[in-house]
């Protein structure tokens, strides 16, 4: 009996995910043996992470487990980082799996017959002096969850200080634009559980070098956002808490918070970062982004 044809897909994004899931059920009588590898644990459709982000979105209602969708789909999952392929082997070398800071499971190689590399996309920062050292970015589900904790611990210690927080959010498009509308409503939410400061004390300017918000959608959409209030707001992007900044394009900077009554945080997110007097939400952001986008 021949030995299966081994097919490994690197990122379990939803292209990498829905390839992993369907060649089981497509191979007929030919032996095939499928292996997805990923970073996470889950998968999380990416135009949902603002929400994740902001925390007005419960993650676990977002996420499909791999393991879990593994053993539905009759493929096999492996944990890990892609370190490097060895094209001529065919072996793929994924290292140490990390779990707060200790190494569960050791560097390790994995053969393959057929590679497919899924690995998605990551934020653009434009070669912005500051974003790679101070700005969090949410292109994951880990780097959404690192920037919820970020917001409710600033929050915290925003309502414990009675001070101001300032956050910024870099690029007016679609994410942009919504996450912005989410931390706002974040306050409201939080306002209604007891934190009746919160509203007053958060405010949230949306950046972009662009002449208008959603320059890829049409002018009435980007007229609608500047009008839009969450429910039991009274004001949209323009009002108290929230204000628009257009044709700007700045420098990341960071300073810690409270340090100054004009200190801003930014909320790294789309297309552009920073300049003179804005700077990004608590120094460098945990972890490394790898250039594999995963």
């Amino acid at each position: 009996m021949p030995s299966s044809h081994h097919i490994v897909v690197v990122g379990g994004g939803v292209a990498g995910l829905a390839i992993a899931s369907k060649l089981p059920r497509t191979a007929g009588r030919t032996p095939m043996a499928v292996t997805l590898i990923d970073r996470e644990p889950a998968y999380v459709y990416k135009p949902m992470l603002h929400a994740i982000a902001a925390g007005t979105s419960d993650f676990s209602q977002q996420e499909t487990n791999y393991i879990a969708q593994a053993r539905d789909r009759h493929f096999v999952f492996h944990p890990g980082e892609l370190k490097g392929i060895d094209r001529d082997a065919q072996r793929l070398r994924l290292g140490p799996l990390m779990i707060g800071g200790r190494s569960i499971v050791p560097e390790r190689t994995i053969s393959y017959d057929t590679l497919i590399l899924a690995t998605g996309s990551q934020a653009n920062d434009f070669g912005t002096p500051g974003v790679q050292q101070y700005c969090h970015m949410v292109d994951s589900r880990s780097q959404a969850l690192d920037l919820n904790r970020e917001i409710r611990t600033r929050m915290l210690e925003s309502l414990a200080a009675s001070s101001t927080l300032s956050i910024a959010v870099v690029g007016g498009g679609a994410t942009g634009v919504e996450l912005t509308a989410e931390l706002i409503e974040l306050t409201q939410i939080a306002a209604y559980y007891g934190a009746t400061g919160l509203p007053s004390q958060v405010k949230v300017k949306l950046v972009e070098s662009g002449p208008q918000l959603l320059t890829a959608f049409p002018q009435r959409v980007a007229v609608a956002a500047r009008l839009y209030a969450p429910p039991h707001h009274n004001g949209g992007l323009g009002s108290e808490n929230a204000s628009v900044l257009l044709a700007a394009r700045e420098r990341a900077q960071a300073e810690p918070i409270g340090q100054s009554s004009s200190s801003e945080e930014v909320a790294r997110y789309s297309r552009i970062a920073m300049d003179s007097g804005w700077r990004c939400a608590g120094g460098p952001k945990s972890g490394e982004t790898s250039w594999l986008g995963l």
